[in-house]
Parts: C-alpha cells; sequence; structure tokens
C-alpha cells in the first residue's frame, strides 16, 4: 500500500481522508499519533539512559519509544552510528557528531532494522526483507511511504517519527 505524508498528516496515495496524525509538542522531541477514531493513539519520544557528565552525548544510550494510551511501550528502537564512523573504531570526529545511519527496532516479539540509505530515504526491514520504505519526494517537503505489511496509520506515523529522530541525529552537533 501507498501513503503520502503531508505536514504531518498521513494519506493514502489516493485519498483525501487523513488516516493518521502527527502533532508536536511546544518543545523537545514529544510527539501525539491520533487518527481519526481516536484524539491521541501513541506517543513519541526519545529517552536517555544516564550518562556521567563528562561523556560525549552518545546516540547508543538513547531509545526511541512509542507508548500508547496506558503508558505502555508498543515499539522501541536504539540508534546506531554508521560502521565507517563508529566512535568505538574511528574515534569521535572533533568538529562533529558520528553519522547515524540505522536504529534497531523492537514491535512486540519482532525485530526490524531501519536503515538511512541517503538523506531523506528510509528502508525498514525484517530478517534482510524489506517491509516499508519511506523517502522524501524530490523538491517536496511530501514523504512517499510504501509498506504491504499491513501496519495501521498510527504504527506508520511512529516508524515515519523514528525515521525523523534519526535525521535529527545528524543535524545535531553536541557542545
Amino acid at each position: 500500500m501507498r501513503y503520502v505524508m503531508k505536514s504531518n498528516v498521513l494519506y493514502q496515495e489516493s485519498g483525501r481522508e487523513p488516516l493518521g496524525k502527527i502533532k508536536n509538542a511546544l518543545f523537545g522531541p514529544k510527539k501525539t499519533i491520533s487518527t481519526s477514531a481516536s484524539p491521541a493513539v501513541l506517543k513519541a519520544d526519545i529517552l536517555q539512559v544516564e550518562q556521567a557528565a563528562s561523556e560525549r552525548r552518545d546516540v547508543r544510550e538513547l531509545k526511541y519509544v512509542l507508548t500508547d494510551g496506558r503508558g505502555e511501550a508498543i515499539a522501541s528502537a536504539v540508534p546506531g552510528y554508521s560502521q565507517r564512523e563508529d566512535p568505538s573504531v574511528a574515534g569521535w570526529p572533533a568538529f562533529r557528531a558520528p553519522e547515524v545511519d540505522h536504529a534497531v527496532i523492537q514491535l512486540g516479539d519482532s525485530h526490524y532494522l531501519l536503515t538511512r540509505r541517503g538523506a531523506n530515504d528510509y528502508l525498514l526491514t525484517d530478517e534482510g526483507d524489506a517491509v516499508l520504505q519511506a523517502k522524501r519526494q524530490s523538491m517536496s517537503s511530501a514523504w512517499s511511504i510504501e509498506s504491504d505489511v499491513g501496519f495501521p496509520a498510527e504504527l506508520i506515523c511512529g516508524l515515519y517519527i523514528f525515521c525523523r529522530y534519526i535525521e535529527h541525529e545528524n543535524e545535531a552537533i553536541p557542545a
């Protein structure tokens, strides 16, 4: 099935009715996902494991989380550095953060790999098989999302948010 994400609203590619909406918090990475059936279905956030004050901000210490209305995690993701820039192998770059190019996602009992294949191009795989692709349309702020797995609209919105979190990790320059 093909979808389009425009201004944080998910539509079927040929549809006009919104399937899901993402609302940003005033500050920070928190987001709320709603559908036409429910005003607040899921919440997305980035949690950080405590680090010593002298340590650099390491994305491997972060967890992207989707929670339901009861506050229970239904999906989580741990981001990771690209193999060529992993600080534990190559050391920390002097003037920028290392590139983040993937996240390991746990969704129920299933594990997926979300890979950033290029600027604004993401692929979600399950044991090597593609299950979702999200790509920004050229010269547009809209995203094309394709998945034949049957994920509900609110989960597609959540996976899109995880893609955007990875994007923001690559924009951030820690002090």
